[in-house]
């Protein structure tokens, strides 16, 4: 029996993307805050050393979360 509420399998595609958004959301955050650290002049760092850490974190991301990340942050 179907639930005629839930539109059947349009509001568990509904629920999917919307968890997928608040990963994607909390994984942006996790990857601005670095970013923002790694640019705290105490810290001392290149803006060459900078971006090598933050390519060598993202490349040791595992690949389905890295895919999560916005096109111009991964590259």
């Amino acid at each position: 029996m179907q639930d005629p509420r839930t539109l059947g399998e349009l509001f568990f595609i509904g629920f999917e993307e919307a968890a997928d958004l608040k990963f994607e959301q909390a994984l942006m955050l996790v990857v601005a805050l670095l970013s923002d650290t790694l640019r705290e002049e105490h810290i001392g760092l290149t803006e060459e050393q900078m971006q090598q850490i933050m390519d060598s974190f993202i490349d040791k991301l595992p690949g389905h979360i890295r895919d999560c990340l916005s096109p111009n942050i991964a590259a």
